[in-house]
């Protein structure tokens, strides 16, 4: 390893842990070998996410997005070969590349980061929204905390991916990547991806999470709130296709549908949903 750098941190790793198992014969958890400037976590599920994510690329790079559907020009979920949305957005889980890329809401001036002797771009979240919008939230009933400012928008592969939640940063630094509020209706939300910094949250002493808390639970309320209000109104301009939303869980069609046993069941109607 080179270390002759006059100033700034470098980071060492040593005593690497040995993956176990049949046909690893003795891989490092940690691979510096499979892609020249990054560092890949291996791991089985890493690996096949890794493996979908570099296919899928190859796919849209020759054909476009309806590559990746197993039937060209089909927009519906089922019919989806790769969703480039989630693996584009879970690359930091096995990539520290990617990882660091997103790491910090903004760098401070004069403030680089090498990885294996190349420059990390930063990746901003918002680069990769599309239909961008902005809010800004206060706890209620405390004025001497400043507002939150929450940037929101559909994921530039909308409406060909299922990717949606929250990139959440704390003093600078994230915390939860895309953390995805619960929704009764899983459709509800989706394609939406947002980020903003608070400091009204505890995070964890790993810094891998915040601590469940009375304002925890009411900031995730408000994030239910403003993705299902903005997916509403927002989704048949980027090609969702529009629900009913006069009820809870979809609307009173959806509950007369829960009541029909799978005999009664009206043929050619699905539940799923596509996009137009």
């Amino acid at each position: 390893a080179r270390v002759d750098r006059g100033c700034g941190t470098t980071v060492l790793c040593y005593n690497l842990w040995r993956m176990e198992g049949e046909g690893r014969g003795g891989i490092g958890e940690l691979d510096f070998a499979v892609v020249p400037d990054d560092v890949i976590v291996r791991g089985e599920s890493n690996d096949e996410e890794r493996v979908k994510y570099n296919r899928a690329m190859e796919l849209f790079e020759e054909g476009g997005p309806d590559a990746l559907e197993h039937k060209k020009g089909g927009s519906s979920n089922n019919n989806r070969l790769f969703d480039l949305g989630v693996l584009r957005r879970e690359r930091h889980k096995y990539s520290l590349r990617t990882y660091l890329a997103i790491l910090y809401l903004k760098l401070p001036a004069g403030f680089t980061m090498y990885l294996r002797g190349t420059v990390v771009d930063q990746d901003p979240i918002t680069s990769h929204m599309i239909l961008k919008s902005e809010c800004a939230y206060t706890p209620r009933g405390d004025s001497s905390v400043n507002a939150t400012h929450i940037t929101f928008g559909f994921a530039e592969e909308a409406p060909r991916t299922g990717i949606q939640g929250f990139c959440i940063y704390w003093k600078n630094r994230l915390i939860i990547p895309y953390h995805r509020p619960f929704f009764k209706n899983w459709s509800e939300g989706r394609g939406v991806i947002g980020v903003f910094e608070t400091s009204v949250l505890q995070p964890k002493h790993e810094k891998q999470g915040f601590n469940r808390t009375n304002e925890m639970d009411r900031l995730e309320k408000i994030l239910k709130k403003y993705a299902g209000d903005y997916f509403k109104a927002n989704c048949q301009k980027v090609g969702y296709m529009a629900r009913n939303w006069s009820a809870a869980g979809g609307g009173n069609q959806a509950g007369k549908r829960r009541r029909l046993t799978k005999k009664e069941e009206p043929e050619g109607d699905d539940d799923d949903d596509e996009e137009e």
